[in-house]
């Protein structure tokens, strides 16, 4: 990852109060990496337009969400967890969930049957307020998928 990327992806993750160890800091040079963390409360709120949904989402989250950080040397990912409460083949659903999105997503299911949804930016365009974006739309789109049940 690029030294502008690094800075953006550093200052972003600080901006939810996650403290960067200058091991990990050091760690976001390796062409491949990844993180988790946990995303405060507080942020999820500032994030969210719908604080209805939020309330639901946070329910069901126990008060923080694990945002996956994960690179390559093309691509930045940013993945959030999100209950289905259908049918993993709901694909209206899924195709919902998509539909809305300027941005490069998709949704994902590990071999753990848990579905993520995913935002992904080349590494060229990482900044700080494209990050904030993709973080938001996250956010947003898991918070609505509460409301599938």
């Amino acid at each position: 990852m690029d030294s502008n990327a690094q800075h953006a992806l550093v200052e972003f993750l600080s901006g939810f109060d996650i403290a960067i160890p200058d091991t990990l800091a050091k760690g976001f040079a390796q062409e491949l990496g990844s993180i988790r963390c946990a995303l405060p409360r507080h942020v999820i709120e500032k994030s969210a337009l719908d604080k209805r949904v939020t309330a639901q989402w946070q329910q069901v989250q126990n008060d923080t969400a694990q945002l996956e950080v994960s690179w390559n040397a093309q691509w930045l990912s940013l993945a959030l967890p999100i209950k289905v409460v259908n049918d993993l083949k709901d694909h209206i659903f899924l195709l919902n969930l998509l539909a809305p999105s300027p941005l490069s997503n998709q949704v994902v299911l590990d071999k753990h049957q848990q579905v993520w949804l995913v935002s992904q930016l080349p590494l060229a365009e990482v900044r700080i307020h494209i990050l904030n974006q993709h973080i938001d739309w996250l956010i947003e789109r898991a918070a609505a998928s509460q409301n599938n049940g």
